[in-house]
């Protein structure tokens, strides 16, 4: 049996498994690296004159979390795919080898394409890093570098992170679209799936109202109606697009159940009324079963959701955000026009 090729790119994934299993463990490093980027920005700062010694500025803190952040949200995705793909792939009859080969393209970008992004992700960001590096009055080389180099992975590894999760969303499709003979009595394996696109879809909600509150809090005022908006609308995209190709697969494997157990009735009512014609009245009782039979399946059929997920799962989704964006509306537009 050929060994399964490990999940790419290399570097990257040499990289994260070394914060996994390396001496800071994780968590600790993530926090130790937020720590030495806010240290070295506030250092810099303070050294060119561009911040007064010893004054903090959110404005440096916010790049230092670029890079930390996105190193436990790539983690996170990693962990997040493993039960949904594993579920998919043993539900539907595969391997335990199947299952980690899929896993594996589940969570690979491929090298050429993180190459790309790598160079294009420098080339692109490296301008907005001395833009602020020069806001700060720094101008030594060593300095713009060292407040250069840690936003500048963060996007890297943002625009790999994004990429990576366009191209997940696709290949849940695929995956649907690979499947043999539906079970429209036993789609545990397609829930299962269903449930990656969900997940993302309600922390994107919950993280987004987490800042909304925050700002509040904090006396900021609200993230916006267009950014609420704009959340509603993401999450929402990243929920259903997974979700098209097998709610026609389902809808399309109804409607044939719904026509072959429509032709089987139509076969016992003809079956009946030829009995009944023939007086072969010994043969009606039994005709009618078939008859209930055929009916209760029919109607255990047409109750099968084509859309593959628990019930309560859109509300559960979308709750979160229409309070703040009932606030939002509020505030700007019914108080305004009541003069408040």
């Amino acid at each position: 049996m050929a060994a399964t090729k490990s999940p790419s790119p290399a570097w990257l994934y040499r990289f994260l498994d070394w914060v996994r299993k390396g001496p800071l463990r994780g968590g600790v490093f993530v926090l130790a690296l937020f720590l030495l980027g806010a240290g070295a920005f506030h250092l810099a700062a303070w050294q060119s004159g561009g911040l007064p010694k010893y004054q903090l500025d959110s404005e440096l803190l916010f790049p230092a979390v670029w890079l930390p952040a996105n190193i436990v949200f790539w983690l996170w995705l990693d962990k997040l795919a493993h039960a949904p793909i594993y579920n998919f792939v043993k539900g539907t009859g595969g391997s335990e080898q199947q299952a980690k080969k899929t896993y594996t393209d589940f969570i690979s970008i491929g090298n050429t394409i993180s190459v790309i992004l790598l160079v294009a992700g420098i080339a692109f960001g490296f301008p907005d890093a001395v833009a602020r590096a020069s806001a700060y009055e720094i101008k030594q080389p060593f300095s713009i570098l060292l407040v250069s180099i840690l936003p500048l992975l963060g996007g890297v590894l943002e625009a790999l992170g994004i990429f990576r999760l366009v191209r997940q969303l696709s290949l849940v499709n695929k995956l649907y679209g690979g499947l043999g003979k539906v079970n429209l009595f036993n789609l545990w394996p397609i829930y299962a799936l269903s449930r990656y696109g969900y997940t993302l879809a309600l922390v994107f909600v919950i993280v987004v109202i987490l800042f909304d509150l925050v700002f509040i809090a904090l006396g900021a005022g609200d993230i916006g109606l267009n950014y609420i908006l704009y959340t509603f609308a993401f999450s929402l995209l990243i929920f259903l697009v997974p979700l098209f190709g097998i709610n026609a697969r389902l809808r399309r494997e109804k409607e044939l159940e719904l026509q072959r157990l429509g032709v089987q009735l139509d076969s016992i009512y003809t079956e009946t009324a030829s009995a009944v014609r023939s007086r072969k009245l010994t043969q009606v009782p039994a005709l009618r079963n078939a008859a209930g039979a055929l009916k209760d399946q029919m109607e255990a059929v047409q109750k099968v959701a084509t859309w593959p997920w628990n019930p309560g799962s859109l509300r559960n989704l979308f709750l979160p955000i229409l309070l703040p964006l009932f606030i939002a509306v509020l505030q700007r537009y019914v108080l305004s026009a009541l003069g408040f």
